[in-house]
């Protein structure tokens, strides 16, 4: 059970995550690799886009 609620909060992350990478102002190459940063790094690249790389508004 614990394993689903954490898979389950996994991969409501990356779906947030991602879905704001596509959603920002920035250029195709930069949607790219933030992306691929944010697919490669389980955990930790979805942390660091919403800490450090997120656009602030």
């Amino acid at each position: 059970m614990l394993n689903f609620i954490i898979w389950t909060l996994t991969t409501a992350l990356y779906i947030v995550a991602i879905a704001d990478v596509v959603r920002s102002h920035r250029s195709i190459g930069e949607k790219i690799v933030l992306v691929a940063l944010i697919v490669a790094l389980p955990l930790l690249g979805p942390a660091l886009y919403f800490f450090i790389l997120r656009d602030r508004k």
